[in-house]
């Protein structure tokens, strides 16, 4: 947790664990691929992404059509296969929170895209600040490029919006919220027909998910980051094993992905390191992890694996053991491992994140509740649970009060800083929002 009761962002550094893995089983590709043998799953926002700086001279949505179908020509050497995949944006998502944190507080109010639409005052990159926004361009830009391969005689599938629709099968309707998890159902499908399926993101939530799936993979497959950098997915599979590429996901969500934060103070690699150098009861945790129906199951075994990074070359299996070790050591808060109670908030995040990943080879996931593992809800926003563990003792508790003059909405009161309620000792007034109940409500007599 950061110092304002946040998750520290997952998504900060996760880029090496795919980085570390892919280099060994970097591939030059060829010039030009056999058209008819290989198809390109391509994730439709690491495209849009990718346009931006194609698109200052866009006039029209028409002129943004014809940019993506170009760009993807030109990615596909035009294939005539070809699987295109969105994210659906919903309202209420634990999503939120991380693109927030990229939007680094820059804000653009919501526009809906159609061909006609004139976007010479409205860029793409503004387009993408908002979500509401980029759902909107994700359903235009979806229909579009339906219409342009059906109209170009391509074989292909596009999935938004929970459907898919294409001329190369038929999918039931879908439940999947990010297209991480449904590029997964798209590579596995394109397997059976393919000697190689070519997907194309930068996301390392999708490397991983490709290496733990492969053993469901029919084909070749190939992970294209750019033009210049290209992973052999089967290669590192097998460069690594069947077993630990299987629990790869629950390694990946545990130590750091985008809705699960991760832990101060160490890397992906020294993650990996310790993960690759693992006993076999270790690993069979994380093997298991996304396959147990409690979060909580075997959980001594996680602590000690978390145990033994944090205090390399000791026998402590102690969370508290380490904190006191790791301080008398340091002295210093920043390389501290979590408390017990915020270690099983943040496992319960992470066993909800391995779930959805390891039912990508599915349609309709069984997706568990989030306010039941790590979040509650704030405003109508999803916010994460920091611990189960009190603040401080009762007696140090009932010394702590605010000055806010106002409703002490935000963190900078420092009752709500430490998730506690307002009392009698603080001097916010009766429009608090932070009393339980609320100041407004109570006798203040009978306190």
């Amino acid at each position: 947790m950061e110092d304002d009761g946040s998750l520290i962002p997952g998504g900060e550094g996760k880029s090496k664990l795919m980085n570390i893995l892919g280099k060994s089983h970097e591939i030059k590709p060829p010039r030009q691929f056999n058209v008819e043998k290989v198809c390109h799953v391509l994730d439709g926002m690491f495209i849009v992404n990718k346009m931006v700086p194609k698109c200052n001279d866009v006039k029209t949505g028409n002129d943004l059509v014809n940019i993506f179908t170009s760009y993807i020509d030109s990615l596909t050497q035009k294939s005539e296969t070809i699987h295109i995949v969105f994210d659906t944006y919903k309202n209420k998502s634990l999503k939120n929170m991380t693109r927030k944190i990229r939007k680094k507080d820059r804000k653009s109010a919501a526009y809906r895209v159609t061909s006609s639409s004139n976007l010479s005052k409205t860029p793409l990159k503004k387009l993408l600040l908002n979500d509401e926004s980029k759902g909107y361009l994700a359903t235009f830009l979806a229909e579009e490029v339906s219409k342009f391969f059906l109209s170009s005689g391509k074989k292909y599938m596009v999935s938004y919006d929970n459907k898919t629709v294409g001329n190369l099968g038929y999918f039931d309707n879908n439940n999947h919220e990010e297209a991480d998890s449904m590029i997964i159902y798209h590579t596995i499908d394109a397997s059976k027909y393919s000697y190689r399926v070519i997907v194309h993101s930068s996301d390392t939530d999708v490397f991983v998910c490709l290496v733990s799936h492969s053993s469901d993979i029919n084909s070749e497959c190939w992970m294209c980051i750019s033009s210049e950098t290209v992973y052999d997915v089967k290669s590192v599979f097998m460069g690594i094993g069947p077993k630990k590429s299987k629990g790869l996901v629950a390694l990946h969500v545990i130590t750091g992905c985008d809705i699960t934060g991760r832990f101060r103070g160490k890397t992906k690699k020294t993650w990996l390191e310790f993960y690759l150098n693992a006993d076999e009861e270790t690993l069979d945790y994380f093997v298991n992890f996304p396959l147990t129906n409690n979060p909580l199951e075997n959980i001594k075994v996680l602590k000690v694996f978390l145990c033994s990074v944090f205090c390399k070359g000791t026998n402590i299996s102690d969370l508290g053991n380490a904190r006191w070790f790791i301080w008398t050591q340091t002295k210093s808060i920043e390389k501290l491992p979590p408390t017990f109670g915020a270690f099983v908030q943040a496992v319960k995040r992470a066993w909800y994140a391995s779930k959805i990943f390891e039912q990508g080879h599915t349609l309709m996931q069984n997706t568990p509740n989030p306010l039941e593992l790590g979040w509650r809800l704030t405003n109508d926003e999803f916010e994460p649970i920091t611990s189960d563990d009190p603040i401080a003792p009762d007696s140090v508790v009932e010394l702590i009060s605010c000055g806010c003059k106002g409703a002490c909405k935000s963190k900078r009161c420092s009752c709500r800083k430490v998730d506690v309620c307002c009392t009698d000792l603080c001097s916010c007034n009766d429009a608090c929002e932070n009393s339980d109940p609320p100041l407004d409500k109570r006798n203040i007599g009978e306190t």
